[in-house]
């Protein structure tokens, strides 16, 4: 079994990240490990209240690294968001050349997929799903977070078409994240 905050859950073999078996996760409140909590007060956000256990949310996994959370509004069946426990404002942030910000955001594709993999596994075989990053100022939480978004199919027009569509001005895809940071350029 694997510890997660407040509750104990066993950890699936294909998984190398701790979830929880449900595809509707129960809110519960994040503890973080002992002596770490002030490595989060610098984070005023509420992704930041959520990590040092003020605030709850529905866990779907966490890793020493990495929480990923039911959205609160959610726009699809399947509507996460993987956030890094380092705060990172935005993926503005993300700089090319330091390797700790690629890692962050491949792990970060990883988690989400395998949410997918566990909570929608019809959509992930068609690879129905979106994994995306609001780009500042169009971020509602000043705190890095990966929307994990399946099945894309089953979503409002004005969220697939719109507020979720990679390649504009406010919304981008994690793989043209990584590819950027791959070839030394900025995130964004």
């Amino acid at each position: 079994a694997a510890f997660l905050g407040a509750i104990s859950v066993p950890c699936p073999l294909e998984s190398k990240f701790a979830s929880i078996p449900s595809s509707q996760p129960t809110a519960t409140y994040h503890v973080p490990p002992p002596g770490v909590p002030t490595m989060y007060e610098d984070n005023t956000s509420v992704f930041g209240d959520i990590l040092r256990g003020e605030t709850s949310a529905s866990v779907y996994a966490e890793s020493d690294t990495l929480l990923a959370f039911r959205d609160r509004w959610p726009r699809a069946p399947l509507h996460g968001l993987v956030i890094p426990k380092r705060h990172i404002r935005s993926v503005r942030n993300l700089a090319p050349g330091r390797p700790d910000d690629l890692n962050t955001v491949v792990e970060m594709k990883e988690m989400a997929l395998d949410i997918i993999r566990k909570e929608q596994p019809k959509a992930y075989e068609e690879e129905d799903f979106m994994l995306r990053f609001h780009i500042a100022p169009f971020n509602s939480v000043d705190h890095l977070h990966l929307h994990v978004l399946a099945p894309s199919t089953s979503m409002e027009y004005i969220h697939r078409h719109g507020k979720y569509k990679n390649g504009t001005i406010w919304c981008t895809g994690v793989d043209d994240v990584i590819g950027r940071l791959k070839m030394g350029k900025k995130a964004v």
